[in-house]
């Protein structure tokens, strides 16, 4: 059976992106032949195809994926035709309906969870996991304070972080995504383009005290004002950057309050494939247990992948979408 995948052929808008039709795989070494179920959709896939993160073109993008396994390579030992698998790494490469993938980046689905919530879920799910346990310990009443807390990721961070008896502050763009946030498990909502000066209001709630991090998946919009959210000692989290890139910023304003400042990424903390099966197993037990509820905003069939890619940079998506691939 024909592969087909996107494939960007050079920087830029949807358009740039092109249904292609290759030869079949065969897996080599540790090679396993996914066939995809579901696809995740998330900015990094934008950033991607229109070249704020740089990579070789041509490239099929998307990084997360569930799936079956269709054929092993001959040195695979884990996992075996008909295993139900999802992953969230790179290289990127999982907008097609097979793709060729190292063993070592799949893990296996339980059987009590579908395809479509764990798709929408496992990167999201990992990245809070280390957010939330590896970058910083948050405990029984630390106060977070997390932007686009109504979006993938800042759903499944207020859900995990209010579940352990922190306080979270959510920040949204847009008043209807308020009840959104506070659903998720936000003890307080702001609406940051509305209040542009949402530290005042961050301190107010905190009675002076600050906030002990800040997860800032807004980038250029909130990055400052930010900063003086954050306690003495305080961690400001950059973990994304829709809004735009951070330039020209001075290490001198994290003087005063002796404040840290973090770029983490999911796939530098989950490298280690230890690590990679022990956090894993948290966020499906988080999901099992109700505490990780995914909020699918729109399943698409992957022929719209551009619907999703536009909705995502227009700021439209409440939650997580995923890409079904029939």
């Amino acid at each position: 059976m024909p592969v087909e995948a996107w494939v960007v052929q050079s920087p830029g808008g949807v358009e740039t992106m092109e249904w292609r039709h290759y030869s079949d795989l065969i897996p080599k070494g540790h090679e396993v032949l996914v066939r995809h179920t579901v696809v995740g959709v998330s900015y990094i896939d934008v950033f991607h195809r229109n070249g704020v993160y740089p990579a070789p073109k041509p490239l099929v993008p998307g990084t997360e994926a569930t799936g079956i396994v269709e054929a092993v390579g001959p040195n695979v030992k884990g996992f075996k035709e008909g295993d139900r698998i999802v992953y969230a790494t790179l290289p990127v490469g999982s907008y097609g309906t097979k793709r060729l993938i190292h063993e070592r980046y799949l893990i296996k689905i339980p059987d009590y969870l579908d395809d479509e919530p764990v798709a929408a879920c496992f990167l999201r799910g990992l990245t809070a996991h280390y957010l939330l346990t590896r970058l910083v310990l948050i405990m029984p009443g630390s106060i977070v304070l997390v932007h686009a807390a109504a979006g993938g990721l800042g759903q499944i961070l207020c859900q995990w972080a209010s579940a352990g008896g922190a306080m979270v502050i959510g920040t949204v763009g847009s008043d209807h995504k308020i009840a959104h946030a506070k659903k998720a498990g936000c003890h307080a909502v702001i609406n940051y383009t509305k209040y542009p000066r949402f530290s005042e209001i961050v301190m107010g709630i905190t009675k002076g005290e600050g906030v002990k991090v800040v997860y800032d998946g807004v980038g250029k919009a909130t990055f400052y004002e930010s900063l003086k959210c954050l306690s003495s000692l305080g961690l400001m989290a950059s973990i994304g950057e829709p809004s735009g890139l951070i330039d020209n910023f001075e290490v001198a304003h994290l003087a005063a309050r002796s404040l840290f400042l973090s770029r983490p990424t999911v796939y530098m903390y989950k490298a280690d494939r230890n690590e990679l099966v022990l956090s894993a197993s948290e966020v499906f037990t988080r999901m099992e247990q109700g505490i990780i509820r995914p909020h699918i905003h729109q399943i698409l069939p992957i022929a719209q992948v551009a619907k999703a890619h536009k909705d995502l940079e227009a700021r439209k998506v409440i939650g997580q979408q995923v890409l079904k691939v029939s």
